[in-house]
């Protein structure tokens, strides 16, 4: 197929195109990505001439659907990483990365529990201190490729603490230390806590206020 850059007409093709037939016929100021295309209509490019713009109307590729992975924890693990492998990809020709929490790209001052890390073609994002309504979404590791994007999506569903629920009430809180700091202890009283938990007894610290812990101290 031979095309006249300078010629004055409107070329239709009918025809499915790889970056292969289009090399060596495209004009030197048309753009161009992969394509997938059952009818194009191309206008060539304007000179003394022609009246005609330059322009390329071509269908991109779709990229293959996101891979899927269902994540169900609940806020007592307090952390959860979301892991993306990329090194299948690394003969693709990355030109990008970016991670998406329901179609908004997240960086690492989104939200200050959360953290983008890698280690080689691993990207990884890491939640700490997990909330039901602030961490509940759709996740997707998003690798921009020369023709299209593909991505891993996570849909992840953080369920509220169990803690309340499981544990006995808080005591009350001990004396401050040398430290300035006081203590409190609760008991889970639910059957599997050890498993589930990964302990039983829990103690919270606080800082101690001089004149509130002197009062209560005295009560």
């Amino acid at each position: 197929m031979t095309i006249m850059c300078t010629e004055a007409a409107m070329l239709i093709i009918e025809h499915t195109l790889t970056m292969k037939d289009v090399t060596g016929w495209l004009c030197p100021n048309w753009t161009l990505r992969l394509l997938e295309t059952t009818s194009v209509t191309t206008n060539i490019p304007t000179n003394k001439y022609s009246p005609w713009s330059s322009t390329s109307m071509l269908k991109e590729r779709d990229g293959p659907a996101d891979v899927i992975r269902n994540v169900t924890v609940n806020e007592d693990r307090y952390t959860e990483t979301l892991s993306c492998d990329l090194s299948g990809l690394a003969e693709a020709g990355i030109s990008s990365f970016r991670w998406e929490k329901d179609g908004e790209v997240i960086t690492n001052d989104t939200d200050e529990r959360i953290m983008l890390r890698e280690e080689g073609m691993i990207k990884m994002l890491e939640i700490d201190d997990l909330d039901s309504e602030d961490h509940s979404g759709v996740y997707r590791c998003i690798a921009e490729l020369p023709y299209y994007e593909v991505a891993l999506r996570f849909n992840l569903e953080v369920e509220a603490s169990r803690k309340e629920r499981d544990f006995a009430p808080w005591s009350q809180w001990s004396s401050c230390d040398n430290s300035g700091k006081k203590y409190r202890f609760r008991t889970c009283v639910a059957d599997g806590c050890s498993d589930y938990y990964g302990f039983v007894y829990e103690v919270e610290s606080g800082a101690c206020v001089k004149n509130e812990d002197m009062e209560d101290e005295m009560e």
